[in-house]
């Protein structure tokens, strides 16, 4: 019996006849064991190379049009395992709703968001609420949304409280406990807190409900219970009126009910407590003017501790939402590398004898002051627009 030749036999091992066809240079091999050599001395990686050349009587073969499916069915797997991981692992791209969508109209604009160039999600990314931009057009607040997946639009949790009627801004803190350099390179950098804000209150009233936030997130679970409890058995031992104590034979501070002379209005005061009004110089309030170039100084708008959003956010450029740096009040420095800027002027409107500057009641659309959707305010409401209990629970 004659020898087999060495061409019809495996191109390897040169021994057992060749069962597999290597799919991208032709190499013919008996096993897994010749596969892997094959790939390790060719090195070559086994995919077929869908830019090779084909005769045009092969594509019209079975063979020709399996490649062709192989093809394109690759790069739609491709396509599925990215989106998976943009979406699940990275959270770039917009969640897949689980509703089913109505079909399309037939007027509806194919490919929405694809225009000049540029690819937007503005079908699944975050929308404001309705009653969100119409407050914002009446206050004339123009705010700048970053394209779905940045950092600072995932950031963004503003939202509409439906039960004080107001925005509920979702504000960046950015605080500095000393200004002064301590040396070359040794900047002091400001501590960071995101926390919600309604734009009517103070902003001294919103950045010591930030700070308590921010205090009750650095609490373990068993320092938050033992806090609830302290802060239950102080509102059992709270009375009407001031008292001593039996145990401890301690006298405590009771509510009292006082009238302002300058205002004639009454309010509750609880004697030996802190009142918020200390907090108004403790601070120093400014506002950081986005989209600055970096060889440029930050710039800094200053504000007023009494200030609230709604008198401070319109006439300034807002990226997806405010800025507001806090320096200690008893400095009047700022830190290195950056500025105080005035605040910007009022915009004007052209009449027929010149341009007029717009008066304090030409600015926009006046709110509705007797509404009862305005003026409902619930007491337990925070300037956070949720509930204080929230926050021990």
């Amino acid at each position: 019996m004659a020898d087999p030749l060495l061409t019809s036999l495996c191109t390897i091992c040169h021994i057992q006849a060749p069962k597999y066809k290597c799919p991208r240079c032709g190499t013919r091999t008996c096993s897994l064991t010749c596969v892997k050599k094959h790939k390790k001395w060719s090195s070559c990686n086994g995919e077929r190379d869908p830019t090779v050349f084909i005769p045009r009587e092969k594509l019209k073969t079975d063979a020709g049009i399996d490649h062709d499916y192989n093809f394109l069915t690759k790069i739609e797997r491709s396509v599925e395992r990215t989106e998976k991981i943009l979406r699940e692992e990275r959270n770039i791209l917009p969640q897949e709703e689980t509703t089913s969508r109505p079909p399309p109209s037939k007027r509806a604009r194919p490919h929405k968001g694809r225009s000049r160039g540029r690819v937007t999600f503005e079908e699944n990314s975050r929308r404001w609420d309705r009653n969100s931009i119409q407050r914002m057009r009446q206050l004339g607040i123009n705010v700048t949304s970053l394209p779905y997946g940045m950092a600072r639009a995932k950031e963004n949790k503003s939202s509409w409280n439906k039960r004080t009627r107001t925005m509920n801004w979702q504000v960046e803190w950015l605080e500095w406990e000393d200004v002064a350099p301590t040396g070359k390179g040794n900047e002091p950098k400001p501590s960071r807190i995101l926390h919600k804000l309604l734009d009517e209150v103070p902003l001294y009233i919103g950045f010591a409900e930030s700070q308590e936030y921010h205090r009750q997130r650095q609490l373990s679970d068993q320092e938050r219970v033992q806090e609830k409890k302290q802060k239950a058995l102080d509102e059992k031992r709270k009375t009407t009126a001031s008292g001593q104590d039996v145990a401890t034979t301690a006298w405590t501070g009771g509510e009292y009910v006082l009238q302002d002379s300058s205002t004639t209005t009454w309010s509750n005061m609880v004697l030996g407590s802190h009142t918020p009004v200390v907090l108004k110089d403790r601070y120093r309030f400014f506002f950081l003017k986005p989209r600055t170039p970096s060889r440029e100084p930050q710039k800094l708008i200053p504000l007023r501790s009494t200030d609230n959003l709604v008198t401070i956010l319109p006439g300034l450029d807002i990226v997806e939402f405010p800025t507001i740096c806090v320096l200690p009040g008893d400095s009047t420095a700022v830190p290195d590398g950056y500025v105080v800027e005035s605040r910007p002027g009022k915009p004007k409107k052209r009449q027929a004898s010149g341009l007029v500057e717009y008066s304090s009641d030409e600015e926009g659309e006046p709110m509705e002051e007797g509404s009862d959707e305005q003026g409902e305010v619930d007491d337990t409401t925070s300037s956070s627009g949720s509930d204080s209990s929230d926050m021990s629970d």
